[in-house]
């Protein structure tokens, strides 16, 4: 399983990207990094993306 954690992290992209390196990979979840929420910031978020070992 591979975490990734960046700003406006875009699940459908990276998702992408893993299924032409590794030929299969699947979306486990997402969601937002924390729970406070600065008015102005751009949200932080977490992908969590499984790929074959």
């Amino acid at each position: 399983m591979i975490k990734v954690i960046g700003y406006e992290a875009d699940a459908v992209k990276i998702v992408t990207l893993m299924r032409k390196k590794f030929k299969y990979a699947e979306l486990v979840s997402k969601g937002p990094i924390g729970s406070e929420k600065k008015e102005g910031d751009k949200a932080k978020s977490k992908v969590f993306v499984q790929v074959p070992s």
